[in-house]
């Protein structure tokens, strides 16, 4: 028994061959009706994320079934929900795309940001609802992001409502070596119950060890581990990904010469990777993710050396990162019947969920839906990466804060809704107005 238990320490974990083979999701809800959608413009996530094709997608018990051309065998035998997509986008639901985008996995569909702290911290941030970080130590794996989460959190709701099917919920950066993350599925009125053990925030209750080592067996306690042992080696061992709140670059450098040998999925909050690019490729095991801020960054001194230019030096495929790619991030048969209807192409300024179903459930009862000019139908232009490289040279990591434009003479703004000057807002909302010489004329 020793020998099987020693052998499974470097065992690594894989869905079973026969996994895309299920006729049904383990996530499926029963009651959960059928659902086809006709005349979709499918991006299917495949052929290195170029593959788009015509047609049809029939769910079913929580996966897709078909994709393209439905087999009418295959409709007459059950009773399905029809939802006719008259040619719009069809997509893969999202994995928590925030303010920290992956701009790499961005031109090839999946946006893909690993970096999410819902319904754990709150929103807005209040001290009493914050549940991201214990402070009673500052190495507790054993710990789990799932037992710190408040399923009535109203951010799920506006989560799926931009199109995100799962995320990625980790625990924040207070400790050196935090909670075990979770990936549940957005569902608002299905978020799994979770039983706890904590008295409020988490860790509170969950101190296993005193300042004596000894591990204490109060009733409450009596289902933690009796060692913090099993936690700790499962990265070494390949076991469980560590994802790595890690910004500066001498703090990566350390990371990624570590003498333990164990890969990195992903670097957090990495502002300075672009900086060395080299550095990364000596991971051990592959290079790791990238997640960090497309825009708020600078907030504090191990992010000031964030760039807007930087360039993309993130890992193949963020979904392998995670560990889902077997099951989400593709629209293929198999494949868990997450997927978004979009009003406009999904890359295309305002793109905006027409309807999102998580597990093959329809999730937006009554969702504001606005015409897009044809234009936003069609793929944005794709921007000069080789360009952004050497601009971040230039302009030494910083923005560009000179108008790409300028514009001469009188200006006319139709259409005004609010008119403020010098923090007054206007009696009349004038509809026009126009601006002459630096002046409001």
């Amino acid at each position: 028994m020793t020998l099987v238990w020693c052998r499974a320490l470097n065992v690594k974990p894989v869905p079973p061959p026969s996994f895309n083979l299920r006729n049904e999701s383990d996530r499926f809800q029963p009651g959960t009706r059928t659902v086809l959608v006709k005349n979709a413009t499918i991006w299917t996530g495949r052929v290195d994320g170029l593959g788009i094709l015509k047609g049809d997608i029939f769910m079913d018990g929580g996966i897709v079934v078909r994709t393209g051309v439905v087999e009418k065998s295959l409709l007459a035998s059950r009773e399905y929900n029809v939802v006719d997509a008259l040619g719009a986008w069809v997509t893969p639901g999202y994995i928590c795309p925030s303010p920290q985008l992956l701009p790499h996995v961005l031109m090839r569909l999946r946006i893909v940001d690993m970096h999410s702290h819902l319904g754990g911290s709150s929103s807005p941030v209040l001290e009493g609802a914050a549940d991201d970080n214990s402070y009673k130590g500052l190495a507790l794996p054993w710990l789990r992001a799932l037992d710190a989460l408040n399923t009535h959190y109203d951010g799920f709701v506006l989560a799926v409502a931009g199109g995100v099917t799962t995320s990625l919920i980790l625990p924040g950066s207070a400790d050196a070596m935090g909670t075990a993350a979770a990936h549940p599925r957005n569902i608002p009125d299905h978020m799994p119950v979770v039983k706890i053990l904590r008295v409020s925030m988490l860790g509170r209750a969950w101190t296993p060890y005193g300042a004596s080592g000894k591990y204490t067996t109060t009733p409450e306690r009596s289902r933690l581990p009796k060692t913090n042992i099993a936690p700790r080696r499962r990265p070494a061992s390949g076991q469980a990904s560590v994802q790595t709140h890690c910004y500066k670059t001498v703090d990566i450098d350390a990371f990624v010469s570590n003498e333990f040998q164990f890969p990195i999925a992903s670097f957090h909050h990495a502002h300075e990777t672009y900086l060395i690019p080299e550095v990364l490729k000596h991971a051990y095991g592959k290079p790791p993710a990238s997640a960090m801020f497309s825009s708020f960054a600078r907030y504090k001194h191990e992010s000031y050396r964030h760039s807007e230019f930087a360039p993309r030096i993130l890992a193949e495929n963020g979904l392998k990162v995670m560990g889902l790619d077997h099951r989400i991030g593709f629209i293929k048969p198999g494949y868990d019947a997450d997927l978004v209807l979009w009003d406009s192409h999904p890359l295309a300024l305002g793109a905006t969920p027409v309807q999102v179903f998580i597990n093959g459930i329809p999730q937006l009862s009554d969702p504001y839906i606005s015409k897009k000019p044809a234009s936003h139908q069609h793929a944005p232009k794709t921007p000069n990466f080789d360009q952004d490289r050497m601009d971040a040279i230039k302009y030494e990591r910083l923005p560009l804060l000179e108008a790409a434009t300028r514009t001469t003479g009188a200006v006319l703004f139709r259409n005004v809704l609010s008119l403020w000057t010098a923090g007054v807002r206007a009696s009349e909302v004038p509809g026009n107005v126009l601006v002459e010489g630096g002046a409001i004329n």
